[in-house]
């Protein structure tokens, strides 16, 4: 019989609706199938690498490294700006489109993290990484100021496992005219608990956390912590410590130092962690909301490594079960990040 103190109920602290059963009994059981291999793909033939811009559609902005400034441009018909470093265009397949009225209306873009095919911009350094989230941040900026958008949100989706269909470093941007489910779900229990406490609870949370052995990083504007309540094993948070509703108003210093603590975790995953397939949010808050709440929301990142596969129970119950412990995944982390730096 498994022993009582391998099994725990953890619910989610900013939304309680969100339940974890940590179940340490579940990493022994059998496994039968293996993960599958990325497709990889040849640059010659890869739409994202140098060379091959004519196979996207005109680029919305480009940014270029000049005379050690960062340049910004806009491709032209089927003119294509060459030697860039960051490139970012409308989806050839997308989900959203600005021809369309609300709720269709919107954009899906792609950012090409780097012209390297092979090497993901946090693997080079903090500096390079910074430059791809300032370009990414610029972009947010220009089309927040469409009065049809509502919300965007910024996402990665890393390995076969994640949905991704190319390997070449990539992120990807949505900008709804609708709030995003998952994102009004946590404005809801924040304003409610602003109501109750009089503060907002993931200023709580980081407070709890930089004392928790769940924290694996800090630095002087962020910290990085396993989930309390985590969907998947290893599930990881960037938070901001100073309170914010969106990533829009970081300065330089803080861009640096978003791009130091997110590169701690996908490193971990990279060299520790068998480089699993992950998929990664900015969450962010949208703009038709109360000011009320849109001072409550507390902008953040979410890491989930697909490590295990959801099953009819997490499917059709809306419960995760989770064979490591949050703390057991910390302290891991915390390991590995001791090896890296």
């Amino acid at each position: 019989m498994p022993n009582k103190s391998n099994i725990e109920v953890r619910r989610d602290f900013i939304v309680p609706t969100r339940i974890s059963i940590i179940s340490r009994v579940r990493k022994f059981r059998p496994k039968d199938f293996t993960h599958e291999e990325a497709i990889k793909r040849k640059r010659a033939t890869c739409p994202f690498c140098p060379g091959n811009e004519l196979m996207t559609p005109p680029a919305t902005l480009v940014a270029k490294i000049e005379h050690g400034e960062i340049k910004y441009y806009r491709d032209r018909d089927n003119k294509r700006v060459s030697n860039w470093f960051v490139r970012i265009f409308p989806n050839k397949y997308p989900a959203l489109i600005t021809a369309l009225p609300p709720p269709t209306y919107g954009y899906h873009e792609v950012i090409v993290e780097t012209p390297d095919h092979y090497v993901e911009p946090y693997l080079t350094s903090v500096h390079n990484y910074a430059l791809v989230l300032k370009v990414a941040i610029r972009r947010i900026n220009e089309i927040s100021k469409d009065p049809q958008i509502n919300h965007i949100i910024l996402i990665k989706n890393y390995g076969p496992r994640s949905g991704a269909s190319l390997e070449h470093p990539h992120m990807q941007l949505f900008a709804t005219s609708f709030t995003l489910p998952y994102i009004l779900e946590e404005i809801l229990y924040s304003n409610s608990y602003f109501k109750e406490k009089g503060t907002c609870p993931y200023c709580v949370l980081i407070r709890e956390e930089l004392k928790s052995p769940r924290l694996v990083y800090e630095n002087r504007s962020f910290i990085v912590v396993v989930a309390r309540a985590p969907r998947t094993p290893y599930e990881t948070w960037i938070l901001p410590k100073r309170h914010s509703p969106s990533l829009i108003d970081l300065d330089d210093q803080e861009i640096i130092d978003l791009a130091d603590a997110l590169q701690k975790p996908l490193e971990i995953l990279y060299k520790h962690l068998g480089n699993p397939s992950y998929n990664l949010w900015f969450h962010m808050a949208p703009k038709a909301i109360s000011e009320l709440s849109s001072i409550n929301y507390h902008w953040h990142i979410e890491i989930a490594p697909v490590l295990t596969t959801w099953g009819g129970f997490e499917r059709g119950g809306g419960v995760y079960i989770i064979p490591v412990s949050p703390e057991e995944a910390a302290m891991d982390m915390k390991k590995y990040l001791s090896l890296i730096k």
